[in-house]
Parts: C-alpha cells; sequence; structure tokens
C-alpha cells in the first residue's frame, strides 16, 4: 500500500499559492468582463502549488495573493483623492480618484499577516517533524 508523504511546506509553494489566490480574485472582480482570462492562470498556478507540495500549510498564501490587489489598487489611485486631470494633445481628461493610503494599508496587512502565519505555521510543522 503507497503512503503519501507530506512535504514540508516552501516558500515556492506560498508563493504559488498566492498567485492562485490573485488570480482568483481577479476572477471574482471582473466576473463581468475579463476575468474569464484569468481562470487559466489560476488553474496553473494551483497546479503548480499542489505539485509542489500540495494543500499544505502554504496554501495560507492564497490570502496574502488576495491582500496583493490592495497595492494594485493603491497604486492605481496614486494622485487622489480627488479630480486628476491629465492633459493631452486633444484636450484635457478629468478623473475622480479615491486615496490611495487605505487600500495599501489593507492590502499590507493581510499580505504581512499572512507571511507572518506561515512563517509561524512552516516553523511549527518542522518542529513536529523532526524526531526527539
Amino acid at each position: 500500500m503507497l503512503r503519501r508523504v507530506a512535504r514540508e511546506p516552501s516558500w515556492f509553494q506560498f508563493a504559488a499559492w498566492a498567485l492562485f489566490g490573485a488570480s482568483t480574485a481577479l476572477i471574482l472582480l471582473a466576473a463581468f468582463t475579463f476575468g474569464a482570462v484569468a481562470i487559466v492562470p489560476a488553474a496553473v498556478f494551483a497546479g503548480i502549488a499542489l505539485v509542489a507540495g500540495g494543500a499544505n500549510v502554504s496554501a495560507i498564501g492564497s490570502a496574502a495573493g488576495v491582500g496583493g490587489w490592495g497595492f494594485v489598487l493603491g497604486w492605481l489611485n496614486r494622485d487622489g483623492p480627488g479630480n486628476v486631470c491629465t492633459s493631452s494633445g486633444t484636450g484635457v481628461s478629468c478623473t475622480q480618484e479615491f486615496a490611495p493610503w487605505p487600500s495599501v494599508l489593507a492590502g499590507a496587512l493581510v499580505v504581512g499577516a499572512t507571511v507572518a502565519a506561515f512563517a509561524v505555521l512552516q516553523r511549527r510543522w518542522g518542529h513536529q517533524r523532526r524526531p526527539t
């Protein structure tokens, strides 16, 4: 009878799960526009993560991928808050932007907490697997 041996969680697996989480969030956020395009990358990243070590504690990285969109949203609103106008050769275009810092702070909290939790879980997993 074959028995599967659990692999030690690695930062590579964490990164693969983070990319899976980011792709999945994009699918949900842009479901009615271009979200379907992210289905293939989400499946690829999930496959890489599963082949690299399975659904161990590194799967917490998917939350870090979702939190990473806070940084993207902050970058897109980097000139806010308020009206932001840009001029081109043909005229002026103005858009309303939000303050970037709340989304950057939320992203930093989610990513930071997830990375810290994974580091603790990885260390605990390693201590449990070592013979005494």
